[in-house]
């Protein structure tokens, strides 16, 4: 089962209990009845657009459903990668015989998402 199916189950059981044909959710979503069948049993490549349409013909609205900021999607893999850069340089330290302190590491880390931020977008999904 493909991720849109249980949207699409959602869909189908609201259908029924509002005691809509199919031909009735065809016409209030814009659609072909065939394409309508099709999406409902799941055959078929199903555009966003046709599941959307469906959705709100039946009265439910589809939206992101973790709608954070871009900026917090950024701060979190830059934080998330100035983690891993930190620990694969204590690593490397440990091999060398040198132990990095943890406020040195904590440090390191503050910085590297500093400069994570401030880079390009490259170094921040690379």
């Amino acid at each position: 089962m493909g991720k849109d199916d249980n949207i699409l189950s959602e869909i189908e059981g609201r259908r029924r209990e509002l005691g809509m044909s199919l031909a009735s959710l065809a016409r209030h979503a814009g659609l072909g009845t065939a394409t309508v069948q099709r999406a409902l049993r799941g055959r078929g490549t199903d555009s966003l657009t046709t599941v959307r349409a469906l959705a709100e013909a039946v009265g439910i609205k589809l939206g992101l459903v973790n709608g954070r900021s871009c900026d917090a999607i950024r701060r979190e893999q830059a934080r998330r990668k100035a983690k891993r850069i930190t620990r694969l340089t204590i690593g490397n330290a440990a091999l060398e015989g040198r132990k990095i302190d943890d406020r040195t590491a904590r440090e390191f880390e503050r910085r590297s998402e500093q400069k994570l931020l401030s880079a390009s977008n490259f170094a921040l999904w690379a």
